[in-house]
């Protein structure tokens, strides 16, 4: 648990959409790690078979989704969100898998 949290019972939420924060403090935590895993699987796989090899995905993405893995958390997946913003929509969609 983070400081700020154990000091006031919550974390910073801010510039993460009304949307996905309900989502977030709804999901399975373990559920959606599973999902991301399979989402790179599935990304992977199409890459490939359509002979681009890999998708470029921003460092920030990657930074915010190891946070997570790491430290699954709601606290970590809001702070994914928060560090790749332009990707909240794909996050909401692994977290509704």
């Amino acid at each position: 648990m983070g400081f700020f949290k154990k000091l006031f019972g919550k974390f910073d939420e801010s510039g993460v959409s009304p949307e996905l924060l309900r989502l977030i403090h709804s999901c399975d935590l373990e559920k959606v790690q599973d999902n991301f895993k399979f989402f790179v699987k599935v990304t992977e796989s199409s890459a490939k078979a359509k002979g681009d090899g890999a998708y470029y995905i921003k460092p920030e993405f990657v930074a915010g989704w190891t946070q997570f893995y790491e430290n699954p958390s709601k606290e970590t997946l809001t702070k994914w969100a928060q560090m790749a913003p332009e990707y909240q929509s794909m996050i909401m969609k692994i977290i509704e898998m």
